[in-house]
């Protein structure tokens, strides 16, 4: 994204030449609504403030372009923002979600699910999952504050996290004096095991933070969650309340208190039993309907 944007800006990228060819900007986040927080080393936050100063520029000279390139949001929120924020004309910004591929997630099996808890040692316990990013804005610490009150207050509570680096994340759970004999961590699990370990969890937390990007954004991996149809919690933000709003084993907490979260988790224990068919409130999320979406905008911009 950085070298694309650096290219538009110079006007020297071979990839974008100006000419009749359309261009569609696939933008996930912005980079100006990442906070630079506790955690990051001198050299990330001046990588990031330098990214907030060319994203800048080129969306705000991205009329320079005239109707070759636009703009593809994943939500109406981040669209809105962008709009107002950087002046581009509505008609140069389509709304499309992030989806996920159904043909990777495994169906909901009772017995596996056990097996698969028997095998990670999880018997008996409260199992408290989160699969993603460890980062302050991401909610990463809030999710350890909130499991160290959690643990407190019921010793059985575990927390399983699927994460990209285990050893960075063990040195943080260390660091915030978490006992690791009360944590799974995995590296890299690849679908479809990736939702079996979901499928065999008893609540999914969602800890992004507001005041970023996730005011006007969800996480993509909302919807792995709710595809396997298990208790999520996560903090009260607009686009997860609207992506829950028909999802019945959920709770919304106060947005970044570590303590409210916490305290949904431990209402989830009445709820570790349930499990309902997640497949039918993401079908309109499936990539093979959004991919058509892309190619039908795509086509549109050809014809004007």
């Amino acid at each position: 994204m950085l070298i694309l944007f650096m290219c538009i800006h110079l006007r020297a990228c071979p990839l974008i030449p100006k000419n009749d060819v359309p261009v569609l900007l696939d933008l996930h986040g912005l980079f100006e609504l990442t906070p630079v927080a506790m955690g990051f080393s001198l050299r990330d936050k001046l990588v990031v403030e330098l990214l907030k100063i060319i994203e800048k520029v080129i969306l705000m000279n991205l009329d320079s372009y005239g109707d070759q390139i636009h703009i593809i949001a994943q939500s109406p929120y981040i669209k809105e923002y962008i709009i107002k924020r950087f002046g581009i004309p509505e008609h140069k910004v389509f709304v499309i979600p992030d989806g996920i591929d159904l043909s990777l997630v495994p169906i909901f099996d009772e017995t596996r699910r056990l097996k698969i808890r028997e095998k990670l040692n999880l018997i008996d316990k409260y199992v408290i999952a989160y699969a993603g990013t460890p980062s302050y804005f991401h909610g990463f610490l809030d999710l350890l504050y909130a499991f160290r009150y959690v643990h407190q207050v019921y010793d059985k509570s575990h927390l399983l996290l699927m994460v990209p680096n285990k050893n960075i994340v063990i040195s943080q759970l260390r660091r915030y004096n978490i006992d690791l004999s009360y944590v799974t961590v995995l590296e890299n699990v690849r679908k479809p095991w990736y939702y079996e370990i979901l499928y065999a969890s008893d609540v999914l937390v969602l800890p992004h933070r507001g005041n970023t990007q996730f005011d006007f954004i969800y996480s993509n991996k909302l919807l792995d969650y709710i595809v396997t149809g298990r208790f999520i919690v996560g903090y009260d933000l607009m686009p997860v309340r609207d992506m829950l709003a028909r999802y019945p084993l959920k709770i919304l907490a106060k947005p970044n208190n570590p303590k409210a979260l916490a305290e949904a988790i431990l209402e989830g224990r009445a709820f570790r039993d349930s499990h309902v068919d997640g497949r039918q409130y993401i079908r309109d999320y499936e990539w093979s309907i959004l991919a058509k979406e892309v190619v039908n905008v795509y086509d549109y911009l050809l014809k004007i």
